[in-house]
């Protein structure tokens, strides 16, 4: 290859690698964050009979959706602590039984995982903004072997939560309540 040939080929995969990165959230440091104006220096709080029912669950979401909106890193105890704030009313997981086989070996599962947001502004001039509530879901196989049905559970659950964060993400990106 020439040097010429060889520039535009390294710019033309920079050029996709800057695409593919832009359409999958990712966000160059120093790059505007993707939360509504006011909402730049928002803190993360999850409520709801999710995060008593499963916090581990529920500080996962916190941690994700802080990272992927670019706000304050950290928990609010109450909503008088917090300047602007991003509060997610977290819904208990649902385990639904889709299939399960003649012998009784293997069932099919789907966790379905479900918040709304709500976008509080710090100050009281300006009325909260309330969400459509959204959703995660992932099947997985429960077998008789307890270690590898947690270990699946597990991974599903995990794979619902980052659907939620994507969907929550993009709720809240686009700004429409």
């Amino acid at each position: 290859m020439s040097i010429n040939r060889w520039s535009r080929f390294i710019i033309s995969m920079l050029a996709v690698a800057a695409l593919t990165l832009s359409a999958c959230g990712y966000r160059f440091p120093g790059e505007k964050p993707a939360v509504p104006s006011g909402f730049e220096n928002a803190s993360v709080r999850i409520v709801g009979q999710g995060k008593s029912t499963d916090p581990l669950l529920a500080r996962m979401l916190r941690e994700r959706l802080e990272t992927r909106l670019g706000v304050g890193q950290g928990a609010v105890s109450s909503d008088a602590d917090a300047g602007a704030l991003i509060r997610v009313e977290m819904e208990p997981v649902n385990k639904v039984l889709i299939l399960e086989d003649r012998q009784g070996r293997a069932k099919q599962y789907q966790v379905i995982v479900q918040a709304q947001p709500t976008l509080v502004p710090g100050n009281d001039a300006t009325p909260p903004v309330k969400y459509a509530s959204v959703n995660g879901e992932a099947s997985y196989f429960e077998l008789r072997s307890v270690t590898a049905s947690r270990t699946s559970q597990y991974q599903a659950e995990q794979e619902a939560l980052d659907q939620l964060v994507d969907a929550l993400v993009a709720l809240i990106a686009a700004g429409d309540a």
